[in-house]
């Protein structure tokens, strides 16, 4: 769905973030975002963004260069630091729309009776397998019987990497030896050879690159699963917006996703122009050269922002598969809503 990993798998699960109001309390999260107004202002409907990781890169142009004003006034983005907490919210009804709502994540908050609906495809699922640069692996079957790490489930990354692993044959579960980790201690027990593998997102894989000391096994998660299945669509991240405020405000909604797609088309144009405004570069983490000039090679591409023709039928794969790899108890009905500008 992400913010450089280190940041977006930190101490708290994200099943932690999907408990409740109890979560919440515990963070001193329960007061309204929504500052007093006036009788006579218009409402304003709040959309969580993040401030870190790819999903920032759409959040960050748009707060830049100030799209929500131009597609009407009635947006006020409110950003994160920390994922699991702008998860939180947005479950909890504190925001009307997110930014950075992972598939996998919003399909277990509406399994729970959540009543939020995921409108837009945003960012695929770029999560990557890295080994050492000496080590010998190519492909994913290669790392059978091997020490491999990844972040656990509900996580987005691990999600994509049980499906793909499925959609080879390969039942990563009881055929890898799965190790729990963060994602800065995977990359360190891999440099060490105590994992042979592990997952890793951008921007922090760029970096991890321009070191020289690791390699990528394979392709991203999402060119896998489009060589694999023929298929478009496998995001890590999407736009999110709550069913009343899809039913009350169908406007803000669409002016929410306009924004989106033209920060996107924006990015897309300049990708390495974009990562170097400094304030790109904080978003993703990034500071020397070599850093940049991977990311703009490796995130170029990675944002599909629109439905296409064959979509909501892709998405629905995608969750029919999620159940059939254990990532799903069952179907969200009801979960899938797109919407295009």
């Amino acid at each position: 769905m992400g913010t450089p990993v280190i940041q977006r798998l930190d101490s708290v699960s994200r099943r932690q973030f999907l408990g409740g109001a109890g979560s919440a309390l515990l963070l001193g999260l329960g007061g309204s975002l929504l500052a007093p107004r006036g009788a006579s202002a218009q409402k304003k409907y709040v959309v969580g963004i993040v401030n870190t990781g790819t999903s920032a890169i759409p959040s960050a142009i748009i707060t830049e260069m100030n799209l929500a004003a131009k597609y009407g006034g009635d947006l006020e983005f409110k950003p994160f630091d920390n994922l699991n907490v702008q998860f939180t919210q947005f479950f909890l009804g504190k925001t009307d729309m997110s930014g950075a709502f992972g598939p996998i994540s919003g399909a277990i908050g509406r399994l729970e009776g959540r009543p939020i609906q995921y409108v837009s495809p945003s960012n695929q699922n770029h999560t990557c397998l890295i080994a050492r640069a000496d080590a010998p692996y190519t492909r994913m079957e290669e790392l059978i019987g091997k020490n491999v790490g990844w972040f656990g489930l509900p996580s987005e990354a691990s999600a994509g990497f049980l499906m793909v692993a499925q959609s080879r044959g390969i039942d990563a579960q009881k055929q890898f030896r799965l190790r729990k980790v963060t994602p800065p201690l995977s990359a360190a027990l891999v440099d060490k050879g105590e994992l042979d593998a592990g997952l890793a997102i951008e921007a922090s894989l760029s970096r991890l690159l321009a070191t020289g000391k690791y390699r990528v096994i394979g392709k991203p998660l999402f060119k896998e699963w489009q060589e694999i299945t023929g298929n478009t669509l496998f995001p890590i991240g999407g736009l999110g917006a709550r069913e009343e405020t899809i039913r009350n405000a169908r406007s803000a909604v669409v002016a929410f996703v306009r924004a989106w797609d033209e920060a996107i088309e924006l990015f897309n144009k300049d990708v390495k122009g974009f990562l170097q405004k400094e304030w790109m570069k904080k978003a993703l983490g990034l500071s020397a050269d070599k850093e940049i000039e991977i990311a703009a090679q490796r995130i170029a591409g990675t944002f599909a922002n629109r439905w296409g023709p064959n979509g909501e039928k892709e998405m629905e794969f995608y969750l029919q598969q999620a159940v059939k790899a254990g990532v799903l108890k069952r179907f969200p009905d009801g979960f899938l809503n797109p919407i295009t500008a």
